[in-house]
């Protein structure tokens, strides 16, 4: 296991992702020699604002995708691992796209989704050996904000699915995150889950316009 790997609590995870989502800055992950998720299957969502990535991949490895209000591209996976990912290195690390710039695998472990891409993968045996640490053992706070976050997300499924958030995909765990963020400071005097939703949408309406933004920008 790398160093520093589990030396940060759940909370400190959650909210660096969260903020890394909102914000659009890398997430600090202790990565290592690790290279799990260039290795797993995933298809790698690309904004067209992303120019300086686009640019630096072959234009045959990406497909443009239509299913959301920005455009954006995905670059597939060629053999069970991403195409830029060549002799145990990324081609592209300092271009790469923002989905690996904010990936944290640890957010997957952390909000028991599914993980991406094969069963098989080196991903998953990574998230099985987080899990092992036992990483909510001095975030009993962050556990229960966490808990109540896959409660709501469950729960209000249709609500979920209407923002075209579907489940064990990223967009689950940064759902999930989202509402960690928002429940985690108030566990004394718990909001009612139609106010955190109200919330959640606020959020997610800021973060998805500054997707739009940044593409009108380029026009």
């Amino acid at each position: 296991m790398d160093d520093n790997w589990a030396t940060r609590s759940p909370s400190e995870i959650l909210y660096s992702y969260r903020h890394g989502l909102l914000e659009g800055d890398d997430c600090v992950v202790s990565c290592g020699s690790c290279t799990s998720c260039c290795e797993s299957g995933l298809a790698i969502c690309i904004n067209a604002s992303e120019v300086e990535t686009l640019n630096s991949i072959p234009q045959e490895q990406v497909v443009e995708i239509l299913d959301l209000p920005y455009k954006h591209f995905h670059l597939e996976p060629v053999e069970g691992h991403c195409p830029m990912f060549l002799n145990s290195h990324c081609t592209i690390y300092d271009t790469r796209p923002r989905a690996c710039r904010q990936f944290d695998c640890r957010t997957i472990a952390l909000t028991e989704s599914r993980p991406p891409g094969r069963t098989d993968s080196k991903l998953t045996n990574k998230i099985e050996d987080f899990l092992i640490t036992d990483p909510w053992r001095d975030d009993e706070i962050g556990q229960v904000a966490l808990q109540r976050a896959r409660n709501i997300y469950q729960k209000q499924r249709a609500f979920f699915i209407a923002l075209n958030i579907q489940e064990s995909s990223a967009d689950e765990v940064m759902a999930i995150v989202v509402l960690f963020g928002i429940l985690r400071g108030e566990i004394s005097e718990p909001s009612s889950d139609e106010e955190v939703l109200r919330d959640f949408l606020d959020q997610f309406r800021t973060w998805r316009a500054k997707r739009v933004r940044e593409q009108r920008n380029l026009a």
